[in-house]
C-alpha cells in the first residue's frame, strides 16, 4: 500500500473532522452527523435504563 493511501486511511480512522470533510465531499456528511446524534441519544437511553 502506498504511503499516501496509508496516511489517508489512518486519518479516516483517527480524525473525526477529517472523516466528516471527506464524507462531505462524498455527500454523506449530514447522514454521518445524524448517526452520531442517534448514537449519543442511545447512550443516554442506556444510562437511564
Amino acid at each position: 500500500m502506498g504511503k499516501l493511501k496509508q496516511e489517508f486511511i489512518e486519518l479516516l480512522e483517527k480524525d473525526r473532522e477529517f472523516r466528516y470533510t471527506v464524507a462531505g465531499y462524498l455527500g454523506f456528511k449530514e447522514i454521518m452527523e445524524r448517526l452520531d446524534k442517534h448514537e449519543e441519544a442511545l447512550a443516554e437511553l442506556r444510562k437511564d435504563i
